[in-house]
């Protein structure tokens, strides 16, 4: 899928983050017409330079979401330490239209967004916190339907090359 582009955003913290993480958000197109198709959104933070700063610390300064992903990116830098691992990409949100869903792209996208940052995956932890969401918007209420959707999400990760750290609602790249 060379034909997916992503245009990001990167904000200066505001609310907390003492500096240490940035939000982003990035438009996600498919360039296979004349005009690009817009096929979705990624948002979250970013952490450059963050070998020497806790990043679960960070994440909490911001938000309970943020202090999660930040707490599952900041173990797996602490259980890395044979890695050097200078970066973190925390997804808060990944939301593809409907008609796009389904086709194992959140991969490739996690892949062009590190290439946009020129981030080393090898160095970045990568982490997100999968919600499914309904075709009209909004998440799922508990229930049978919201499982079936979580079933469909998980398996798509997995297929893109993400698993769940230590068994939680957290998931990650693998480094």
């Amino acid at each position: 899928m060379d034909l997916i582009d992503v245009t990001l955003w990167i904000c200066r913290p505001i609310d907390g983050g003492v500096d240490v993480l940035r939000q982003f958000s990035a438009d996600v197109q498919y360039e296979g017409t004349s005009q690009g198709v817009d096929i979705g959104q990624v948002h979250g933070w970013i952490g450059w330079s963050i070998a020497d700063e806790n990043v679960a610390d960070a994440g909490d300064a911001i938000c309970y979401d943020a202090m999660q992903l930040g707490t599952a990116a900041q173990e797996i830098i602490d259980g890395h330490l044979d890695t050097y691992i200078d970066s973190a990409l925390l997804i808060d949100r990944m939301h593809l239209h409907p008609e796009w869903r389904g086709r194992r792209m959140s991969g490739l996208i996690i892949s062009r967004v590190l290439d946009l940052l020129r981030l080393t995956p090898g160095e970045t932890a990568v982490v997100l916190h999968p919600e499914p969401q309904q075709p009209t918007g909004g998440p799922y209420v508990d229930g049978p339907e919201r499982d079936d959707a979580m079933s469909r999400l998980h398996a798509a990760y997995r297929a893109s090359g993400l698993t769940p750290w230590r068994d939680g609602p957290v998931w990650w790249r693998p480094i």
